[in-house]
């Protein structure tokens, strides 16, 4: 059997496709570079450099396997230059200021880097001819693999780590839980769909949430963590946290019913998954690219 014969359809459409990530030194854009580069398209990436230590970007390999424009999406020049150089058929835009509380802190810069940005790029992508089709992404509820703070999972193995405790801000809130591979698979089946000659039905906004249709709290998920790691931090709580929803939850029927699309992993997989991602990296830290592919592969395999 051929690479080609071996991909879904959505990876073939996108095989051999010039497709530009930005924000691709974050942790949903280092797995949207590792898979799309698994499936043959030629990827590059605009993005600020990596601020966390350690970076998907670097334990991956990405640095090498990218070619990367190093720029703010708020400096229209530098980003209009960039996509002009490469010349990308797609664009998945990642890049943004996702985390609550820096927003709080500076609400001003997460204005400018989420709002201004997004226009800059869709502006660049007017005038760039080799441009097909942008899809603009905006999430901060994946807790896999981002090392930054005031994300659950990384706050989790960093506790579990250093021996130290763990700082929860709403334990009763739920949210929607998912693996970051679950979103992947989304964008890139919009951004084949986008390039398709049925584009106009994927030319909308949806929601990419879990189908587990259960209510996880922080705190029940956190239990579910703690059991796959086989021990558990010391708990503390935030006196005065920022104002936040308690409840959030995404109807993802129209991505489920019109595109198809359906996370191949349930929660308490997606725990286990993870769990063992971070026990397994941590054991041994050069084995972050294979583990990583692991788990592409073993989530592409289950789409068939």
């Amino acid at each position: 059997m051929t690479r080609l014969a071996a991909l879904a359809s959505f990876e073939k459409a996108l095989a051999g496709k010039k497709i530009l990530v930005t924000g691709h030194t974050g942790f949903t854009g280092g797995w949207a570079c590792r898979w799309l580069s698994e499936i043959g398209a030629i990827v590059a990436g605009f993005s600020l450099p990596p601020n966390t230590e350690p970076s998907l970007f670097k334990i991956l390999g990405l640095a090498k396997a990218v070619p990367t424009a190093f720029g703010d999406i708020s400096e229209y020049d530098a980003l209009y230059n960039a996509v002009r150089e490469f010349g990308p058929h797609l664009i998945l835009h990642l890049a943004a200021q996702p985390l609550v509380r820096e927003s709080y802190r500076d609400p001003v810069r997460t204005f400018h880097v989420n709002v201004q940005g997004t226009v800059h790029l869709l502006e660049v992508a007017r005038h760039v001819k080799s441009v097909k089709a942008v899809l603009s992404v905006t999430t901060d509820k994946v807790y896999y693999n981002n090392e930054s703070d005031d994300r659950l999972i990384p706050d989790f193995v960093r506790a579990m780590k250093n021996n130290a405790s763990m700082m929860l801000r709403f334990p009763d809130a739920t949210r929607p839980w998912q693996h970051v591979l679950a979103l992947v698979q989304g964008h890139l089946m919009i951004l084949a769909g986008l390039i398709s000659d049925d584009s106009t039905r994927f030319a909308r906004a949806r929601n990419l949430g879990p189908l587990d249709n259960r209510p996880y709290s922080v705190r029940a998920f956190l239990e579910m963590m703690c059991k796959h790691w086989g021990s558990r931090p010391q708990l503390r709580y935030f006196e005065n946290p920022l104002p936040e929803s308690r409840a959030l939850a995404l109807d993802s029927s129209n991505a489920r019913d019109l595109l198809g699309w359906r996370p191949v992993w349930d929660t308490e997989r997606v725990i286990q998954e993870t769990a063992k991602w971070y026990r397994d990296f941590y054991d041994d830290p050069s084995s972050a690219p294979g583990i990583t592919l692991d788990q592409i592969n073993s989530w592409r395999a289950a789409l068939k």
